[in-house]
């Protein structure tokens, strides 16, 4: 087996993106200061030269690119490279508009300086090559100079810079420009110092399944290209291992966990289908470079595990065919196929993220702290998220800090204060019109009252009980949310429907029955309605957008189990 279906799809993929440059989103009045260059649909500017510059280089290297040795390639490498250069700020580094002022162009730098390894591979004594070639040395100079006079403000962010930094100061090295390189080395260097934030099971600091990880791996395979130092290496392969345990059924991401952007919530408001918007095939080129580079069978076959999946939501990554020019046999290269690479049933617990991932024949189960959807449930089409919420000095939203391993499952905690102040016993002075600046250390309180809310997670042969826990006051109104997918045929009692985007539901009895399209079913247990006061409740999240909702209500001090069973139904579900 070896890697060649990959590398056709990114050479197509390179020539496609060619053949389809948004020439439209080119600024033509003149009068513009951005005349020539690439602008947003929002009207700003933005550095999409470097992807073309990028994807040109690949595509007149590569002798199986419709566009190879294309001689207008030449022309338009050389034009936007100094398009490029005219957007930077005197200093080199970037301005980007949406969100970084004068930030070093740390993605552009790492972005540009493999294709120039590649360029500086295939030059010819061309002319016109050599002409676009030093038009992309100073480009990449350039980059490198603002990343010099730049810093970063997010933790992959460094890695990120470091390897943009040592690949361009080989790349510019071999094509003869040294002015910097001393300084690009000293910069990355101080970097490497500090340590890789990639733990003991594989995790970076950023927890991003669905981005920042991919970027971590990428480029600390590039640094460990650069250096040569196995432990770089190695914290890309600790990673690349542990992913294969977020991969859900239909090959997305689950990154609820995340300590980024692709946690699924957008401003406060969490979305339903938001984490499944991330898909595995964003690790592919990552999993063939580190096969290749270590010869290792396993990763080369789940690369093409994911790849053959056919489940893609942004197939374009497989655009970056950089690593297969540089390394000619690459695509070729021949390894024994080997099964399981994506783990059909597991159950891993990482105490340092405050998760556990469980997997059955039937379900997937994410259990996480630091979130208000403290378990995810994923089950053949039926998607389920868990909240819970006191009606407790609107401060008892159940967003449990730690998780821990009990004897039996696992336990999430949260301790809610309510309290009174009295007035100040020597005020000093104070008047009301001064009463923000009051000092309320100062002031005692009263009638303090904690509400100790728990829940308690044990995993079944075909399922998982709950046990809810919410004691320390009387006659608090507390309620369980089920945000459940639209779509599937929901039961309960002598009702039936179909559940639909914003609906919701109480029920009185105490039995559910959900099925989806496919066949899957989950059968939930204990449910139970003692009020109605759910969607308004003061001090809880709005109801999750997407989700149908199914609320379960009573008044603390209450100790309640709920149980949930998932199988597969025989055959079509009929009534008569």
């Amino acid at each position: 087996m070896n890697f060649e279906k990959i590398y056709r799809e990114g050479v197509e993929n390179i020539d496609i993106w060619r053949e389809r440059v948004p020439e439209r989103l080119i600024v033509r009045d003149e009068k513009s200061e951005y005349f020539g260059q690439y602008a947003s649909l929002q009207m700003l500017p933005e550095n999409n030269e470097l992807g073309f510059i990028k994807t040109a280089i690949c595509c007149y290297c590569c002798k199986d690119s419709r566009h190879y040795k294309e001689r207008k390639l030449l022309d338009d490498i050389e034009k936007y490279s100094y398009i490029g250069i005219s957007k930077l700020n005197e200093d080199g580094t970037n301005t980007m508009f949406q969100s970084n002022f004068r930030t070093g162009e740390q993605f552009g730098l790492e972005r540009m300086s493999r294709p120039l390894l590649v360029f500086n591979k295939y030059l010819t004594d061309d002319e016109e090559e050599r002409r676009a070639h030093k038009a992309v040395c100073e480009l990449v100079e350039r980059l490198a100079v603002g990343c010099l006079n730049g810093g970063f403000h997010t933790p992959n962010h460094r890695w990120v810079e470091t390897a943009g930094l040592l690949t361009a100061r080989r790349a510019l090295m071999e094509a003869g420009f040294t002015t910097y390189t001393d300084k690009m080395l000293e910069k990355a260097n101080r970097y490497l110092a500090e340590g890789i934030d990639c733990d003991e099971v594989g995790e970076w600091s950023e927890r991003s399944a669905g981005m920042y990880n991919e970027h971590c791996d990428r480029v600390m395979l590039h640094i460990y290209e650069m250096t040569g130092n196995e432990e770089y290496y190695d914290a890309a392969y600790r990673n690349l291992m542990l992913m294969r345990y977020y991969i859900n059924d239909d090959m997305s991401m689950f990154t609820q966990n995340s300590h980024r952007k692709d946690k699924g919530e957008v401003g406060s408001m969490p979305m339903f289908y938001k984490a499944t918007t991330y898909f595995s095939d964003i690790y592919v080129l990552n999993y063939v470079r580190a096969a290749y580079l270590k010869k290792d069978a396993f990763l080369a076959s789940l690369a093409c595990d994911i790849f053959d999946s056919g489940t893609f939501g942004a197939r374009h990554v497989l655009w970056e065919i950089e690593s297969f020019l540089l390394y000619p046999d690459m695509a070729t290269w021949e390894f024994e196929k080997v099964d399981g690479t994506i783990p059909s049933e597991y159950e891993i617990y990482q105490p340092k993220s405050n998760i556990v991932r469980k997997k059955t024949k039937n379900a997937t189960f994410s259990l996480i702290a630091d979130n208000p959807s403290f378990m995810h449930i994923d089950a053949g089409g039926i998607h389920m998220k868990m909240r819970m919420c006191s009606s407790f000095f609107a401060v008892a939203q159940f967003i449990p800090q730690k998780l821990e391993k009990t004897e039996h499952g696992y336990k999430l905690e949260m301790v809610a204060h309510g309290e009174y102040k009295l007035p100040l016993d020597d005020p000093d002075g104070v008047t009301t019109k001064e009463y923000w600046t009051i000092d309320y250390k100062a002031r005692k309180a009263i009638q303090q009252i904690d509400l100790d809310m728990s829940v308690e997670t044990v995993f079944t042969e075909d399922g998982a009980d709950f046990y809810v826990s919410v004691t320390g006051c009387d006659k608090v109104p507390t309620k369980l949310e089920l945000a459940i997918n639209p779509g599937l045929l929901c039961e309960v009692g002598d009702a039936a429907m179909m559940t639909k985007s914003g609906g919701s539901l109480f029920s009185r009895g105490t039995t559910l029955r959900l099925e989806s399209s496919g066949g899957s079913v989950c059968e939930i247990d204990g449910l139970f309605c003692t009020h109605l006061y759910a969607e308004d409740m003061r001090g809880s999240l709005d109801p999750i957008d997407g989700a149908f909702t199914v609320y379960a209500t009573d008044y603390a001090p209450l100790e309640k189990k709920i149980s949930m069973k998932f199988s597969k139904a025989n055959g079509p579900r009929m009534f008569k």
